[in-house]
């Protein structure tokens, strides 16, 4: 009988563009769900059905820390000025996490909708939590790759590509109709929609989006979809 891969959560965590933010020990990630209501007719047999799908709220919770200017204190910021971001990244585990899909949803974002009110007392440490929103939808981004083997090719006639001398895409588990996600280059980060994946290549679904870049500095790449 084989061992269920079970996933432990001591490694989990949430950053804001790539700075962890302190404090944290609880971590809700939002997932999709569908409402039911009951349809009701005379001399009929009430039906469940379901409704549309929806993204159920995050929630962030642990000690307060003081002076966490780049996480804590940002999210209070952020309630206040009613911001809409896409530069947090949820956690599951050392190196998978959920973050807003803006290739496969222009509109996804998260939003910061409450930071509840602090219960004190002389025995404990004053506690922190955040409700977050999410616009759009949410990608799980689970095949990673780091390396200074990847360069960016400009399409002319053809569609943008990704390219890695190393042909490690495949065996790090890109797969076409993820988003990608591109970090650490000087004209291309941002996220992209995969068309087909070789071990070399990655082709986007799109022409004119990238722009050359050549292999030498260290690149990182994040693939992922909503089923993952």
């Amino acid at each position: 009988m084989t061992t269920p891969s079970y996933q432990k959560g001591a490694k989990a965590k949430a950053t804001l563009t790539g700075v962890k933010i302190r404090g944290l020990n609880s971590l809700t990630i939002p997932q999709p769900v569908r409402d039911t209501f009951v349809v009701e007719e005379f001399e009929e047999i009430d039906s469940e059905e379901t409704s549309d799908l929806k993204w159920e709220r995050g929630k962030m919770a642990g000690n307060a820390v003081k002076g966490d200017v780049t996480g804590q204190a940002k999210l209070r910021s952020r309630l206040f000025s009613d911001e809409a971001f896409t530069d947090l990244f949820l956690y599951e585990n050392e190196t998978d996490f959920w973050a807003a899909d803006v290739a496969g949803n222009p509109l996804s974002c998260f939003k910061v909708v409450g930071i509840p009110a602090k219960e004190i007392n002389k025995n404990g440490l004053i506690p922190f939590s955040c409700d977050i929103l999410v616009k759009g939808q949410l990608a799980c981004f689970t095949a990673h790759l780091t390396a200074k083997t990847i360069a960016f090719v400009r399409g002319s006639g053809a569609h943008d590509t990704i390219t890695d001398s190393g042909s490690g895409f495949s065996t790090a588990g890109f797969k076409p109709g993820q988003t990608i996600i591109v970090e650490g280059t000087t004209n291309n980060d941002g996220q992209y929609t995969i068309e087909s994946v070789a071990a070399g290549v990655i082709t986007l679904n799109a022409e004119g989006v990238l722009t050359a870049e050549t292999a030498g500095d260290s690149f990182t790449l994040h693939g992922g979809s909503v089923t993952e």
